[in-house]
Parts: structure tokens; C-alpha cells; sequence
């Protein structure tokens, strides 16, 4: 029965958790100052229910990283490292936060490389909710017009990009989304793998 509630908290907490998060990267954005007091909150909530829930230790660890990634400002080298030890011990929200944290402290270049690793999975996940849609969608391609507008430096002939971006055919949010990380790999000197090339949808 224990375990069975603990299953059943972490997956609430993903569907609480993982939200939040890119609602506070996608804050950060733009107002990291506004980021940093809202995690504040978050964190503090998340130690609340660890002192009332059957999974402490996910909670315990949700607000230790809220802090680290918003407050702390920890690389996103310790980020990733994190997030993949979480990976191997099967602890896939705190992964996610990790790489969500790590990506708005990072080169675009990796950053990319990141969305590719943990976007398919989100989708998967999350679809049926519209939490996809409605949160992590619209993170993913604010934080590509931020980091265009701001650090053009890091992409091969912005203006060009730019001018592509601006041509990229309407339709579903996923769809654009897909359309924008493919644009991004020249500009960036990424090549796709076979899986992310499938998840992207390139021929």
C-alpha cells in the first residue's frame, strides 16, 4: 500500500511539478528577479508536503533544486550531472527539473541538445494533460526568440535564421515547435541523432 501511494505521489508530482518548473524558466526569461521570488514559494510548498506526504524525499529534493537552479544559480554543468544521476536511479521528475534548470543557464547549442533529450518524453507524458502544449511549448520557443534577440553571437548567420523563422508555415504548437529545433541545428553546428531526427520528424 505504501509503495502504491508513493507511485501514485510521484506521479502527481510530475504533473504538478514539471509545470511549475517551465512556468518559472519561462519567468526567468525574461524577469529573473520575478523567477527568483516565485521559486522562493514553490520551494517553501514543496517542503510543506514533504513533512506531509509518503515520498518526503521527492518533495525534499524538488525544493532543494528550485532553489539551486533560481535562488543559487547553480551551473548547468552541476545541473546535468545531477539530473543525469537522477536518470539512472529511474527518478524522472527530478531528471526533468534538473535539465529544465540547466537550460536557461547554458550555451543555445546545449540547450538544444537538452530539449532534444527530454522534449520526446514530455510530449509522451504530458500530451493528454495540455500541459505540454500550453506550458513547455510556449517555454521552448520564447527561450529561442530570447536567446536570438540577446546572444545572436552563438548562431551562424542570424538575420538569415531570422528571416527563416519568420517564413515557418503556421499550424499545430507541436508542429512549430518541431519545425523551430530543426532550424536551429545548422545556425548551431548540431547534428541530429537517429532518434531525435525520428522524434523531429525529418525524412
Amino acid at each position: 500500500m505504501g509503495t502504491s501511494r508513493a507511485d501514485g505521489e510521484s506521479s502527481a508530482a510530475n504533473i504538478a511539478l514539471i509545470p511549475v518548473i517551465f512556468r518559472l524558466a519561462t519567468i526567468w526569461l525574461s524577469d529573473p528577479e520575478g523567477a527568483r521570488e516565485a521559486a522562493r514559494t514553490v520551494a517553501d510548498e514543496c517542503t510543506r508536503l514533504a513533512k506531509i506526504t509518503e515520498n518526503p524525499y521527492l518533495w525534499n529534493e524538488a525544493a532543494r533544486l528550485v532553489r539551486e537552479i533560481f535562488e543559487k544559480e547553480a551551473s548547468w554543468q552541476q545541473l546535468n550531472d545531477r539530473g543525469n544521476e537522477y536518470a539512472a536511479k529511474n527518478e524522472t521528475v527530478l531528471h526533468i527539473i534538473c535539465y529544465a534548470g540547466a537550460m536557461i543557464h547554458v550555451r543555445p547549442r546545449d540547450a538544444l541538445r537538452l530539449q532534444l533529450t527530454i522534449l520526446p518524453a514530455l510530449e509522451f507524458q504530458l500530451k493528454h494533460y495540455g500541459i505540454f502544449r500550453r506550458i513547455v511549448v510556449p517555454f521552448v520557443l520564447k527561450y529561442w526568440e530570447d536567446r536570438l534577440e540577446k546572444s545572436a553571437y552563438y548562431f551562424t548567420a542570424p538575420d538569415v535564421l531570422r528571416e527563416r523563422l519568420r517564413n515557418l508555415p503556421s499550424g499545430f504548437p507541436e508542429d512549430r515547435l518541431r519545425r523551430i529545433l530543426r532550424e536551429m541545428a545548422f545556425p548551431l553546428g548540431l547534428t541530429f541523432f537517429d532518434a531525435e531526427r525520428k522524434w523531429l520528424q525529418i525524412a
